[in-house]
């Protein structure tokens, strides 16, 4: 995003600071060879990730509070289950200010594990509660240890030219994707996996890149299909996997096929600190068909197509879509792509939610902070009634990963036994019309 300001060839880094004063964070970005802050700006919802940066400050409280003495003893003596986590809890401040989560094992050997919440801001210990402990798994697909790798690339294959980086905290960011030599998508990233745990109740803000709470492992792998490829890179904290507590272990895939689709994926193996959880990655995906201008979008609803005037959220996504599955098109003039969630959930329980916002470079073009936990903030502060018929925009994903203390455990019977990733699959594919259906197509599709 700083390129025109030599941060293409010098060195630069991202500083982020809390304000405690007034909340929410002051970020700049500096140019590590010069030693120039060359932007500087103000989130006022924004909070930073938990990481071993403000470890030392959140160890400090909890080591003053009795009853963390009294439970863990002293708490600098002992290893954490996983790097302090940026977190909150809904019946606590911890909703809307900034707290963070350290993890140990039980001392008494209960195979549970102990969370103490930080309030940061308030320098207290919010709560003290147990997870659920986890059998180790009998299976055969351990991975083997995995080194911290990744690869930054271009391909050319099917029509299609792309280039992915990998950022510090918003995943692999895709970028310049033309089909044909024409313009589809200017930026696709993933600026969060929020994960939802009903019975604290509370949850996760989690980040993956190079330098955020879940890394990059494996490197990336690129995989010719039969009618395309695929770009998918490993995310983890764990090389024991699925032996652990509290396994954050994601994936993030991209495919491309030689008609011009493509499909932002996204993989959950877990399992995470509970057995109920609800996983919600956020793609982003910077929509330029044929350029930057002249987007508009149409969404179905109440078994029509209709034109979106002004910027929208919108929930349900799965539940009233067009007889062929789609439930969103964005065009350019001729050109036009819809957009199909694929139904993954084996207990049908697919949902997710929509944002389509005019595109500005202070929304989300750079690196994103993510906001306080279950607010869907970034984007949801953005929406304030902005035109999208014949603008730039973006587009919110955000799929509802549910898991289930069922047979199967955790979302899907495959591939074996104690290894069942939830799985987010969304294709976007060219097409030549918005079809308007009959009435009897209508009507057999809500039938199904």
């Amino acid at each position: 995003a700083w390129a025109d300001l030599c941060c293409g060839a010098d060195n630069c880094a991202l500083a982020t600071f809390y304000n405690f004063d007034a909340g929410g964070t002051i970020e700049a970005v500096v140019n590590l060879e010069t030693a120039v802050t060359v932007a500087f700006w103000q989130n006022p919802l924004a909070r930073p990730a938990g990481s071993s940066l403000i470890a030392a400050k959140v160890l400090d409280i909890a080591a003053a509070d009795a009853e963390v003495q009294a439970l863990l003893g002293d708490i600098r003596a002992e290893e954490q289950v996983m790097v302090p986590m940026s977190g909150w809890l809904v019946d606590d401040a911890c909703r809307d200010q900034w707290c963070v989560d350290l993890t140990y094992h039980d001392p008494a050997g209960s195979g549970r594990i102990v969370h103490v919440f930080v309030n940061v801001e308030q320098e207290r210990v919010a709560r003290i509660f147990y997870t659920r402990g986890r059998a180790n798994q009998p299976t055969s697909a351990i991975p083997p240890m995995q080194r911290y790798a990744y690869t930054d690339d271009c391909k050319e294959q099917d029509g299609w030219s792309v280039c992915w980086e990998m950022t510090a905290h918003d995943g692999i960011l895709f970028r310049d994707a033309t089909y044909n030599g024409n313009l589809v998508f200017a930026s696709a990233k993933i600026s969060q996996v929020e994960a939802w745990y009903p019975s604290w109740p509370g949850g996760y803000r989690d980040e993956i890149g190079f330098n955020a709470s879940v890394p990059p492992f494996g490197g990336t792998q690129i995989t010719d299909l039969a009618d395309g490829f695929e770009v998918r890179q490993l995310f983890t904290e764990f090389t024991h996997w699925p032996n652990c507590i509290c396994c954050y272990r994601y994936e993030q895939v991209m495919q491309f096929f030689a008609d011009g689709s493509f499909s932002p994926q996204f993989v959950s193996h877990g399992p995470g600190c509970d057995d109920l959880s609800i996983y919600r990655p956020f793609w982003r995906i910077d929509m330029d068909i044929d350029g930057p201008e002249g987007d508009h979008v149409a969404v179905w609803q109440d078994g029509e197509w209709r034109e979106a005037e002004t910027e929208f959220e919108l929930y349900p996504v799965v539940d009233d879509v067009a007889p062929d599955g789609t439930k969103l098109g964005t065009f350019d003039g001729d050109t036009l792509y819809t957009w199909q969630m694929a139904r993954t959930d084996p207990l049908g329980l697919d949902e997710a939610r929509l944002f389509v916002l005019q595109k500005k470079e202070e929304e989300g073009d750079g690196p994103i902070a993510t906001g306080p936990g279950d607010t869907f903030q970034p984007p949801r502060q953005w929406l304030d009634g902005e035109p999208i018929s014949g603008q730039d925009i973006v587009v919110w994903f955000v799929p509802l990963l549910k898991t289930k203390k069922s047979n199967p455990l955790w979302c899907m019977p495959d591939p074996e036994p104690g290894i069942n990733q939830c799985t987010a699959v969304l294709r976007i594919a060219p097409a030549t019309e918005l079809r308007q259906p009959t009435v009897t197509e209508i009507e057999e599709a809500r039938a199904t």
